[in-house]
């Protein structure tokens, strides 16, 4: 997500709710765009060109129902988009320090589980009930968006404005 545009649109009289409303419109016509593009892609190989054998995210699903294969690229391109959304805008609202600090705690955690834990049931669930993975990574998905909303809702004119204390 690129604020460059973030300050100029509230100067000439657009409201901030406008921006992300508008912002999040513009995300999912891209994410329609960008499937419609890769089925194209899946398509135009797998019947004329043939040049490789490209795996879809869809075949890790059950059913071969062709709007299931539509469904999940979808999903995963909107939780692509919701994450780095959320990450993009919790770094323009605390700035690089916070942002970094809650990143660099957050990675720490995930190694520790990934290596010291028990991640086998975890996969299990991924590999064998693909499809209610996926709802609910779109449920976590559209929980940060929501966030995010509430976020650049009232956000800041610049990056790091939420941060009450500063180094002068």
């Amino acid at each position: 997500m690129n604020f460059k545009g973030y300050s100029l649109i509230l100067s000439l009289g657009g409201t901030r709710r406008q921006f992300v409303v508008a912002f999040y419109l513009v995300a999912i016509f891209f994410i329609i765009v960008s499937v419609a593009l890769l089925h194209g892609l899946y398509f135009l190989n797998d019947h004329l060109l043939q040049w490789t054998t490209f795996t879809q995210a869809g075949e890790l699903l059950a059913s071969s129902h062709p709007l299931l294969y539509i469904w999940a690229d979808f999903i995963w391109l909107f939780v692509l988009f919701s994450i780095s959304l959320f990450i993009r805008s919790f770094w323009f609202n605390f700035g690089s320090i916070i942002t970094l600090s809650l990143g660099a705690a957050l990675l720490i955690l995930l190694t520790s589980w990934f290596f010291l834990g028990d991640t086998s049931p975890v996969f299990d669930f991924i590999l064998t009930n693909h499809l209610a993975f996926l709802h609910i990574m779109l449920g976590i998905s559209l929980l940060l968006s929501l966030v995010t909303y509430l976020l650049m809702r009232n956000g800041p004119l610049e990056n790091g404005g939420r941060i009450a204390w500063r180094l002068s």
